[in-house]
């Protein structure tokens, strides 16, 4: 026999160890790094620009409700009709009517902090507003005429300026009476500029800064309410409105953009305008760098200790390893290298180890032998099942001429047995199949019973209490009828009393349970220690070890048949198999 040696060199294979642990650490702390790198760069910007995205929406709803806030006073104003009365009122002066126009508006507009000014100007030019004349000036004939030509909301194209520079968004629309529809001039509403932005602020990053603009680049708000008004990029803002995010140069300095258009609500009333907000690039990249140098620094020093222990491991292993390689040398098979490996002294893993397989090695014997012979038990029981089912239509016909010459000879006795003993065989045959119905095997009893009454009349009485739900599930066959027989054999027969036989079906859960009991003369219970002795063909046919080993062989060693017993009392034969429903 080819003998293979196996040495374990401790040096070479610490050496070879420490290589390839080394290098492929190496290699994927380089991966792990770049990879990390990469991927935490995007995940940088994607999560920025998802925030800032929301951030930038949740403005917009903002706007939404400001806009919304401006509509529904210039709504409020133009319902009451005293501004109509006051201003056609031919009986007092212009100052007076400026004078009562101002405390109207003041009383309707001071819980708005976002309006500064209203102003109504009539077509004749005169204008009544609610702040000092000389704090902001009205709008102009571009303006006015814009609002003539528009049919909803509109807002100017810049931004006015109060004398300490504070910046205000006129929104205007045409001047009504509410109860003749006539157009009577303008009203036009001043909101801050500054108050627009300032909704944003508190949801800005570290040195970041954000504007709101109109389509033409003006900035209509802004953090630096210097730059409120002016035009940004000239030609590069429509390249940076086409584009969710930008990178741009702003003032020689690398910043990233990221712009969100108002929502189409706000467009459909003309405001067609943009919110863009700044961050610089170096911000973006020193918290990437950072990121990187900690992923470096966490994967070395995992790296160092992942081959400290894996050191560590080795020289654990091979100490053991060893000692089964010499367990291994002895062991050729057979008894005797069996025994030398069980009679180890050095209990540990691999020794359990080797114990396992040489434990699976002895159970796998047993096994063979335990199946060859239930292969055999099989083998006969099937001998058998084919023996009884020798020409089964031959025994058919003879039996169904003998009904008929009984029917001639009028002999009725004769074709009852004969019809009863017909419809058993056809039952117990039953095409050969392994599995009949619940109601199919009654019948097959019922046949049984009447050859038995026939031939000793008056012995027996049988009585049947099963379920009509459980009639059409599957059962093994003959399987109850065996045990009736035996009860009818050896247990009522030769009683002076009428016998009695009662079957009981139930089902349970997953399982049928039958119970076939007699009166008959019984039996001591110490002689149940016998059943798994009882020849099988004791009780004629198919005997109660029979109809036993066919169940578990059939559905497992929980299922089977279990006997109550007491002398002249009777007998209880307990069946159980598992349920099944098709065959």
């Amino acid at each position: 026999m080819l003998k293979r040696k196996f040495i374990l060199k401790k040096g070479s294979l610490y050496n070879s160890f420490f290589r390839i642990t080394a290098i492929t650490l190496m290699v994927v702390t380089i991966i792990i790094s770049a990879v990390m790198n990469f991927y935490s760069n995007r995940i940088i910007y994607s999560d920025l620009t998802a925030y800032l995205y929301s951030a930038q929406s949740e403005l917009c709803q903002s706007m939404d409700l400001v806009i919304n806030d401006v509509n529904m006073a210039s709504v409020r104003l133009l319902s009451r009709q005293v501004y109509n009365q006051i201003i056609n009122d031919d009986s007092i002066t212009y100052e007076e009517k400026q004078r009562r126009i101002k405390e109207q508006l003041l009383s309707q507009m001071k819980e708005y902090d976002n309006i500064a000014d209203v102003v109504i100007i009539t077509k004749e030019g005169k204008s009544y507003r609610m702040a000092d004349d000389e704090k902001l000036s009205l709008p102009d004939k571009n303006f006015l005429d814009k609002i003539d030509d528009s049919g909803k909301i509109t807002y100017s194209d810049g931004v006015v300026k109060d004398k300490n520079g504070q910046a205000y968004i006129m929104i205007g629309r045409k001047f009504r009476n509410l109860d003749t529809g006539r157009i009577n001039g303008y009203l036009v509403t001043y909101v801050k500029s500054n108050n627009l932005i300032k909704i944003y602020n508190h949801l800005l990053v570290n040195n970041s800064f954000s504007m709101i603009v109109n389509s033409e680049g003006k900035i209509m708000s802004s953090m630096d309410s210097e730059s409120i008004g002016e035009t940004i990029y000239d030609y590069k803002f429509s390249s940076i409105v086409d584009k969710k995010l930008n990178h741009i140069d702003f003032k020689g300095e690398k910043m990233v953009v990221a712009n969100t258009a108002f929502d189409k609500q706000l467009k459909d009333i003309g405001f067609n305008w943009y919110i863009l907000t700044y961050i610089k690039e170096e911000n973006i990249d020193m918290i990437t760098r950072q990121i990187s140098y900690n992923v470096w620094i966490i994967s070395t020093v995992s790296a160092v200790i992942a081959i400290a222990l894996s050191f560590l491991t080795v020289a654990y292993i091979l100490k053991p390893l060893r000692r089964l390689q010499a367990a291994m040398k002895g062991f050729k098979g057979g008894k005797q290298s069996i025994g030398i490996a069980k009679e180890a002294k050095v209990h540990d893993e691999f020794f359990e180890l080797e114990k396992a397989y040489v434990d699976m090695v002895e159970r796998i014997d047993e096994l063979i032998v335990k199946n060859n012979e239930e292969k055999e038990k099989q083998r006969e029981l099937e001998l058998a099942a084919m023996q009884a089912q020798i020409n089964p239509h031959f025994l058919y016909n003879t039996l169904d001429t003998i009904v008929w010459m009984a029917k001639i000879k009028k002999e009725p006795d004769i074709e009852k047995i004969t019809m009863a003993l017909s419809r058993f065989f056809r039952m117990s045959l039953h095409k050969g199949e392994k599995y009949i119905t619940i109601s199919e095997e009654i019948s097959l009893i019922q046949s049984f019973v009447v050859i038995e009454q026939m031939r000793f009349p008056n012995e027996l009485q049988i009585s049947y209490n099963i379920p009509d739900d459980i009639l059409d599930e599957y059962i093994l066959k003959l399987t109850i009828q065996p045990i009736v027989e035996n009860a009818l054999k050896h247990g009522v027969r030769g009683k002076k009393e009428n016998g009695r036989i009662e079957i009981n079906g139930m089902k349970y859960d997953n399982m049928l349970i039958f119970e076939v009991i007699d009166n008959g003369k019984g039996f001591d219970p110490k002689m149940l220690d016998e059943f798994d002795n009882l020849d099988k063909s004791k009780s004629g046919g198919y005997g109660l070890k029979n109809v036993d080993e066919r169940i578990k062989l059939e559905y497992g060693s929980k299922y089977g048949i279990s006997i109550l017993s007491q002398p002249n009392k009777g007998t209880t034969v307990i069946i159980r198999v598992a349920r099944r429903e098709k065959q």
